[in-house]
């Protein structure tokens, strides 16, 4: 994310008054900005826990905000927890290296033994374009113990798939 024209501090700006906690972290060997929010610790009991993950390969930060926004009032409104935002943005928003995605697929499998984790993002096209490549994203999001859903499943149907497939402690 470029600093020069402020669009770090819009962004962090527009989600701290979400009530999003926001660190960002630069990146330098990739040329940008990344952000991460400060995630909780919960229990098996808790509500689930939804990592949100967004691409963007366009130096415009006002329609990844946008999206975060719509994926931080679904999570509101199926009672998930938003516990983090990662971001590849960039060079590798359009590649199959992925650095932010591996972060979250690694932070989502360190809370999957403690509590139901999801994957959430805006659109299917949001992890890829291209279908081949989506289903096997899905599938390493999968055997990290989550599950992948987005802002437009059916809420019913949504919270049906996952209670079918949550694990038993």
């Amino acid at each position: 994310m470029d600093s020069s024209n402020g669009s770090a501090d819009i962004l962090a700006k527009h989600l701290k008054a979400s009530g999003v906690a926001v660190g960002w972290t630069d990146v330098a060997a990739y040329g940008y900005e990344v952000g991460q929010y400060d995630a909780p610790a919960l229990g098996a009991d808790g509500p689930p826990l939804a990592f949100v993950y967004d691409r963007s390969a366009s130096h415009s930060r006002r329609q990844l905000g946008m999206r975060l926004e719509g994926c931080r009032h679904y999570a509101d409104r199926m009672g998930w927890v938003v516990v983090g935002g990662w971001f590849d943005l960039g060079e590798h928003a359009m590649s199959i290296q992925r650095p932010q995605l591996d972060a979250l697929i690694t932070t989502m499998r360190a809370q999957a033994d403690e509590c139901e984790v999801l994957c959430l993002v805006h659109t299917w096209e949001r992890l890829t374009a291209n279908p081949s490549h989506r289903l096997l994203l899905q599938q390493r999001i999968t055997a990290a113990g989550g599950q992948t859903v987005t802002t437009f499943d059916a809420p019913g149907r949504t919270a049906a798939r996952i209670a079918a497939t949550r694990r038993n402690p």
